[in-house]
């Protein structure tokens, strides 16, 4: 087969058949809940009410998601019927994907990284969670292929950022990069661009600004100089500060010097990601002549990623992924023989693309079974337990952030850590955290909540907890069970 011919089936057919294998992934799964933040979200969304602004408010996460969350509520589950929708949408994103390939490389290229653009773990989780991650991707996505385009001068480019800030927060970043990245490699018609991109991006800044403000918090208040404090110090969210209130350029400020040692090793941590848009970057300008725009992206890429490394968010580089993806390929293009107008070389490009989709469709399935397997875990550990209503989860504590009952569509409250802690006040109000200081403190704390079981993860994430629980034998009795949970009742 042709690769022209082979390309237009895989553009036409391609986007149906990753969402069949999409839903079947999540079918074998037992459509898992494969993200602990789906759980907070869910709870701001039960709880929202125009009668109570503040619950409007959530620190790591903008609005959108949430209300999507309480719209799914009136249809079934809201985390089935989200991952419905995102698996939908998945459609878009692989034409969307192929469009942005395309448009920046060549035909054998843009098919060898196609499976990488829409097999890339991290999409894919986002893709099978309820989580607002993969929207946001998508939005990114759309704003991309837009600029690529250019025929519109940006302003669709910014209409879809601007969608994008009110699922995550971090495209407002992106967005900046995107401006700094414009006004140095295209000089003469940077002004004009500028203001057409930010013309699209800022109703959607003011618009979430103001629900920020109504809810009580400042216009661009966020929960993420904890992110920042919690990196620097090597905190996990198994125990947080029980009061955090600085703001980035506090926390910055207060400790400059470990700032600037983490922030270091951090961008060192990223090198697998900054090099290959350097070079791709820098081998463009040598060439000279107008800047492509995945030049311009590069650049963009490189400032996003010097700006959120510090918050250690590993979910942060899912829109951005694409752009390096095909910043990698064009690299092993240039420097692989030319071979664009022979057979042989096509006929290896189409061998090397179905190659790589038969083994991401096995990482995928056979994901799917690992994740099947974990709800089986936690159906076996809600019998031992004895929950058989959702109000019985409440007398679990565990360190588990995801310690999800299916049968009763209820997670453990997190009263151990976690960034609900610091996001949502409202949350922390009905589910305080149980303070572990010391073994009496700890046992005074779970029975003030009625605690009646105990389940920490093997090994466990908070020690401590752990410790206390193993050696007083007189309030903790250890029950049997074949899992990855240590499990105690409380006496």
């Amino acid at each position: 087969m042709r690769i022209d011919n082979f390309y237009r089936q895989t553009a036409r057919w391609g986007p149906w058949g990753y969402a069949l294998l999409l839903l079947g992934s999540a079918a074998l799964s037992q459509f898992a809940v494969l993200s602990n933040d789906s759980f907070p979200l869910r709870w701001q969304a039960e709880h929202l009410s125009l009668s109570a602004p503040s619950t409007f408010y959530d620190g790591f996460f903008p609005i959108a998601y949430p209300l999507l969350l309480r719209a799914a509520q009136a249809i079934g589950s809201p985390f089935r019927v989200l991952e419905f929708l995102q698996i939908l949408f998945a459609i878009l994103y692989f034409t969307k994907a192929t469009r942005f390939a395309t448009s920046n490389l060549d035909e054998p290229s843009a098919l060898i990284a196609l499976p990488f653009l829409i097999f890339a773990p991290q999409l894919i989780r986002a893709i099978l969670s309820a989580v607002p991650d993969f929207f946001a991707a998508l939005c990114v996505l759309i704003a991309f292929v837009s600029w690529t385009d250019n025929k519109d001068n940006g302003r669709w480019s910014g209409l879809w950022l601007g969608v994008g800030i009110l699922f995550r927060t971090h495209v407002f970043a992106l967005a900046i990069a995107l401006t700094l990245a414009l006004l140095i490699m295209e000089r003469s018609a940077a002004l004009r661009r500028t203001a057409t991109l930010w013309l699209g991006v800022a109703p959607f800044v003011v618009l979430h600004g103001i629900v920020q403000t109504w809810a009580g918090h400042g216009f661009f208040e966020t929960g993420q100089a904890f992110n920042l404090w919690k990196t620097m110090h090597g905190v996990d969210w198994s125990d947080p500060p029980l009061q955090f209130a600085s703001t980035l350029p506090q926390v910055i400020l207060d400790e400059p010097q470990l700032f600037v040692r983490t922030y270091i090793q951090l961008v060192l941590n990223q090198l697998y990601l900054l090099l290959p848009l350097s070079l791709y970057l820098g081998s463009t300008m040598l060439k000279g002549g107008r800047p492509k725009p995945l030049a311009s992206l590069s650049l963009a890429t490189i400032f996003y990623l010097l700006a959120t490394v510090a918050g250690g968010s590993a979910r942060a580089l899912i829109p951005i992924l694409p752009v390096v993806i095909l910043c990698v390929i064009a690299l092993f293009r240039w420097v692989s023989p030319s071979e664009r107008s022979s057979r042989h070389g096509d006929r290896l490009a189409i061998i090397l693309t179905v190659s790589l989709m038969g083994l991401s469709v096995a990482a995928l399935f056979y994901g799917a079974i690992r994740a099947r397997n974990r709800m089986e875990l936690y159906q076996r550990l809600q019998s031992r337990l004895g929950l058989v209503q959702s109000d019985d989860v409440r007398s679990v504590y565990s360190d588990d952030y995801a310690l999800y009952f299916p049968a009763l569509r209820e997670t453990a409250p997190r009263r151990s850590g976690g960034w609900a802690e610091i996001g949502l006040p409202n949350y922390v109000k009905e589910n305080p955290h149980i303070p572990d200081s010391t073994p009496t403190v700890w046992y005074q704390g779970l029975q003030s909540h009625h605690i009646r079981f105990v389940a920490l993860r093997v090994p466990p994430i908070n020690p401590r907890v752990a410790s206390f629980a193993e050696i007083d034998t007189a309030h903790f009795v250890k029950t049997p069970f074949s899992g990855p949970y240590s499990v105690y009742i409380v006496r």
